[in-house]
């Protein structure tokens, strides 16, 4: 079995799959190699895979995983795939988890740092996913002459989404060189890190439970992209969504019209957020802020209007 799931590792990194999916096909792997370690097996062992105590997503996800490993075994090595018919359970859908904008201007409140500040505003911009935040860099910032675009890499892989001018010129101000997120060493930092910068300042804002977490950002981008005017299927477009469960049609709109849209609807422009300037993290004891146009020069943020004394939080 070791042989095998070795094999299937290094086939699908030369599919290229993303990190994120890699992870997923680790833990599927993990699961089976946990009730055997041979192949093959009979449908009964195959079953004790999705023992545990799982919430419907999850085992479900599980389900999909290990039947995509042993579809791929038979097709290899011709060994039968021993639940071809399993049926995941039909999961209840919950209402996603959605912020008030009462709650969003806390959470820039308490972000302390301009690089939490452009973490949360980015995520309320466009609604990428944690992972895709995390892979934007200086050069993945496209500047064109009728609009602003980023280019992300996920868990759909590469796609480019509006982005607002006030994020755009706080993504370039911030980091280290290219990269963007960094720790205070000027050091790259991890995905994991940046979910728990957002953790801890959503528990800074007086936020808890299933509330707790970037992607609750992306759901509050989302749902007040829709209550604000904007089109499913624009909105589609806007997170890298392949399908729209309330439609079956597939439109792929043109990019001019998915950049209008993003500029009317998004919630960056809705609040108020897109100015000239960006929005300051509001003032701690351990922080001075007064008015202008923020620079970076020589590793210090400056300008003749102001100057910053920041940490990370």
């Amino acid at each position: 079995m070791e042989q095998v799931a070795e094999e299937y590792r290094r086939e699908r990194k030369n599919q290229g799959v993303s990190l994120a999916t890699s992870r997923q096909d680790g833990w599927g792997l993990a699961k089976i190699m946990a009730v055997t370690d041979t192949l093959p097996i009979d449908r009964a062992t195959a079953i004790r895979i999705f023992d545990g105590n799982y919430k419907g997503t999850s085992r479900n996800q599980l389900i999909g995983l290990v039947k995509k490993l042993f579809k791929w075994v038979e097709e290899v090595h011709g060994i039968p795939n021993p639940i071809a018919n399993y049926r995941a359970i039909p999961a209840r859908r919950s209402e996603p988890k959605v912020l008030t904008q009462d709650e969003i201007r806390r959470l820039l409140d308490v972000a302390r740092t301009l690089q939490n500040v452009a973490l949360v505003m980015l995520i309320i911009d466009t609604g990428l996913r944690i992972g895709e935040a995390h892979s934007v860099t200086k050069a993945s910032l496209l500047r064109y002459d009728d609009r602003l675009e980023v280019e992300v890499t996920g868990k759909t892989g590469m796609r480019r989404v509006p982005v607002s001018p006030v994020v755009f010129d706080m993504l370039m101000a911030l980091g280290n060189g290219d990269v963007i997120w960094t720790t205070k060493q000027g050091k790259a930092v991890k995905v994991e890190a940046l979910q728990s910068r957002f953790r801890r300042m959503m528990k800074r804002a007086g936020m808890s439970g299933e509330r707790l977490g970037p992607h609750t950002m992306r759901h509050t981008a989302a749902t007040h992209f829709i209550r604000n005017g904007g089109h499913v299927m624009m909105l589609r477009d806007l997170l890298g969504h392949g399908t729209v469960e309330t439609t079956e049609q597939y439109v792929t709109l043109a990019g001019n019209d998915l950049h209008a849209a993003h500029g009317r609807y998004g919630l960056t422009a809705v609040m108020g957020l897109g100015g000239t300037e960006p929005p300051r993290p509001k003032p701690q004891p351990h922080v001075t802020v007064s008015g202008g146009v923020v620079n970076r020069v020589e590793g210090e943020w400056s300008c003749d209007l102001y100057d910053w004394a920041l940490r990370d939080g």
